[in-house]
């Protein structure tokens, strides 16, 4: 029977080889940062912020109602929903 190390430190973490490589395509993407590819990829993640998450959320009810689409609308107010509760990551 195999025994484990005392110390956890000496565990390769499973999430260690895809950290790696986000740090290796963040360099590569910071040394090209003024390509226009780039920006435009860069405005693509900005959706993730919240502002704009507020607003497709919005615009989904507001669809909702425009369309008497009650789907829509729920979706909308679930969407709201998610992006108002706020979310801590376990420490």
């Amino acid at each position: 029977m195999t025994s484990l190390p005392h110390d956890r430190s000496l565990i390769p973490s499973p999430t260690a080889a895809i950290e790696s490589k986000d740090l290796e395509m963040g360099a590569a993407l910071a040394s090209k940062r003024h390509h226009p590819w780039v920006r435009r990829l860069c405005a693509v993640g900005e959706i993730g912020d919240q502002g704009p998450l507020y607003l497709i959320g919005a615009a989904m009810v507001a669809g909702g109602v425009i369309r008497k689409d009650p789907r829509c609308g729920l979706a909308g107010v679930s969407w709201l929903a998610a992006v108002a509760v706020p979310w801590e990551p376990d420490s």
